[in-house]
């Protein structure tokens, strides 16, 4: 898993990215993303993203980005890597960076014609302001499906960047609050309103930003009609005047590299009105980045649902081959996680009995309990484990269970050792991965001596 290295002011950042090229129809696959995203708030963030866009055949692409500190590397991996066992549902449904040229290529990939969704300034003849909280996110369902039914292609993409509410300017929301309820003739419902925006920024944790996107004037002048019906549909905010919502061509001051706006990043707001209304919770960050799309009624942007409904993942249907004697599975950290693929179990046994009888701590999926969610007890062995050693045949390269393995192994930078039993077609994103690794073949006449002395080597690393 690529990371993008981004010199800040005065600091050093990292940036990893996930994207989601379809939308999965079965919910297994939903409450395992759900659940890793759940995860977000334990790693401290500069900023976090999210990127969803509609094509104009309507299939739906979604990319998930977070900036963080260097010393929060290895945290990072672990929850972008662990998304790589979304695989297990659907080998199409997540994508994790290769290499520099693809990061670049995501962080670019965002229309021409941009339009920064802002709350309009809103002041009486007496300086009493109003705060406008209006989110495109709440509304995504609504316009992707016009954007489906209509054949036109757009982008959105919400930026949250961590916020600490200041007393000072709560003070002074407070007053603003007081002087609009003393204020004649105030609508009842727009105070109302007001009066919970304040309570959300005592307890605000971000700051938000939203960009929508397209390529033609055409669009944006849908696009810009779908936000004016949806800013309208609140009742408060159909007594407010409507932003006009402009496209304009170029970045429109957004970095595609951090994908946010410099405002947002360095924190240059000005404004209590604007603070106010550009702040949310932890709640509302899940939300947006737990979306779960519409699915296009052709098919075309979802998987089909391989009858997995709401069950945990299953394990590779093949049965343990009968009539072998298999070694037991090391209980323990800093074992050698072994990845393979049962059909090739009878090739691989002797050679895992040998390292077992001389002392090495193997682990593989015999370990695993029937009872158990085999994504979760994976991915915890493998974070535990000191190693990985891969047996790489053609089944292995074809089956999305060893992938998703390898894939997390790679992406929480742990230590990989291949064992070639056969020539293989390397696919589905394991060639450039592969290719970089140490690997040995089965059918070298020191293979054992190689062997040992491979994983001796990695084990002291370890």
């Amino acid at each position: 898993m690529y990371l993008g290295r981004i010199q800040g002011r005065n600091i050093s950042l990292l940036q990893s990215m996930v994207r989601f090229p379809c939308v999965p129809t079965f919910d297994a696959w939903w409450a395992s993303y759900q659940r890793r995203m759940a995860a977000l708030p334990g790693l401290p963030t500069i900023a976090s993203s999210y990127r969803f866009r509609v094509s104009e055949d309507g299939t739906v692409d979604r990319l998930f980005s977070a900036v963080f500190e260097q010393r929060q590397e290895q945290a990072a991996r672990r929850f972008f890597g662990g998304f790589a066992f979304l695989e297990g549902f659907d080998d199409r449904s997540v994508v994790l960076p290769a290499n520099n040229a693809e990061f670049e290529s995501w962080a670019a990939n965002f229309p021409k014609l941009r339009c920064r969704v802002m709350a309009p300034s809103l002041k009486t003849a007496n300086e009493i302001w109003f705060a406008c909280d209006f989110r495109v996110g709440p509304h995504l369902e609504m316009i992707q499906r016009e954007a489906q039914s209509l054949g036109f292609a757009f982008s959105y993409q919400v930026h949250f960047r961590p916020y600490t509410p200041d007393p000072e300017v709560y003070r002074r929301i407070g007053r603003n609050l007081i002087a609009l309820q003393s204020m004649r003739g105030a609508p009842a419902d727009l105070v109302d309103d007001q009066e919970r925006q304040m309570r959300t920024f005592a307890s605000a944790a971000f700051l938000v930003e939203e960009i929508v996107g397209v390529d033609e004037a055409e669009s944006a002048n849908w696009l810009a009609d779908a936000l004016s019906r949806a800013f309208r549909f609140n009742r408060s905010r159909a007594k407010m005047e409507t932003p006009s919502f402009e496209f304009i061509s170029g970045d429109c001051g957004t970095d595609t590299t951090l994908m946010m706006h410099s405002t947002l990043l360095y924190g240059d707001w000005i404004g209590d009105d604007v603070y106010c209304s550009n702040v949310t919770d932890e709640q509302y960050r899940l939300s947006v980045f737990s979306h779960r799309p519409a699915v296009h009624p052709s098919g075309t942007n979802g998987a089909v649902d391989p009858g997995g409904g709401s069950e945990a993942i299953e394990p590779p249907p093949t049965p343990f081959p009968s009539g072998i004697t298999l070694p037991n599975p090391f209980e323990g950290r800093d074992h050698i996680f072994v990845s393979y693929r049962r059909s090739d179990l009878r090739r691989i046994v002797p050679i895992l009995q040998r390292l077992a009888d001389k002392g090495y701590p193997i682990w593989y999926d015999r370990g695993i309990s029937g009872g158990d969610e085999w994504d979760v007890v994976l991915e915890r062995k493998i974070e535990e484990a000191a190693m990985m050693l891969v047996f790489l045949s053609q089944a292995t390269v074809d089956s999305k269970y060893c992938r998703r393995e390898i894939k997390f192994a790679d992406a929480i930078d742990k230590p990989l050792l291949v064992v070639m039993l056969e020539a293989t077609a390397l696919r589905h994103g394991l060639k450039l991965l592969l290719h970089q690794l140490q690997n040995i073949s089965a059918a070298d006449q020191q293979f054992d001596a190689q062997l040992d002395h491979a994983i001796d080597n990695l084990l002291a690393r370890a």
